[in-house]
Parts: C-alpha cells; sequence; structure tokens
C-alpha cells in the first residue's frame, strides 16, 4: 500500500475512533507511519484530507445498496465477484 492510501486509511480509522473535529495531521501522519508533511502533499489542507475521507465513507455505505438495487433488476450480474459486479452494474 502506497504512503497516500495508508494516510488515507488511517484518516479513516481516526475519525471513527475519535471524531471528525479530532482528525489531527500530525495524528494522522503518525497513524500511517509517515512524515507529518505527507499529508500535505498528498491532500494538501486537512480540509481537502477531511472532504476524500468523507468522500469514501459515502462511497462505501451507499455503494453496496445501488449496486444491489440494480442487481435486483439485472439478476446475472449477481454471478460476479462484488468487484466485477460493480463495474458491470456501473456500466449498465
Amino acid at each position: 500500500m502506497n504512503a497516500k492510501n495508508r494516510i488515507l486509511n488511517s484518516a479513516i480509522l481516526l475519525a471513527k475512533q475519535y471524531g471528525w473535529r479530532n482528525l489531527k495531521r500530525d495524528v494522522v501522519a503518525r497513524e500511517a507511519g509517515s512524515a507529518t508533511g505527507s499529508v500535505n502533499h498528498y491532500f494538501g489542507t486537512m480540509e481537502d484530507l477531511r472532504s476524500e475521507v468523507m468522500r469514501i465513507a459515502v462511497e462505501r455505505r451507499i455503494a453496496p445498496i445501488v449496486l444491489e438495487g440494480l442487481a435486483a433488476k439485472h439478476p446475472a450480474a449477481m454471478l460476479a465477484d462484488h468487484d466485477l459486479r460493480a463495474e458491470v452494474l456501473l456500466s449498465l
């Protein structure tokens, strides 16, 4: 996993554990095993990182619901693994 993904995953875990407002650059960097400057390098500001965390959270919660709804209309897509099914259903 690259540094950007480690930072993002750490931010997601920390936001779940300590809350949105307590998400701090140095804590995220330490958890990810990266330098504090890496957070800025990959995400710009903390607000940019928070926005990306929010986007991922929404995607992870909503996407499975949407995909299952689409799959109900196209049952053959249920035969594929999850990633392939997502790709197939989103292309319909």
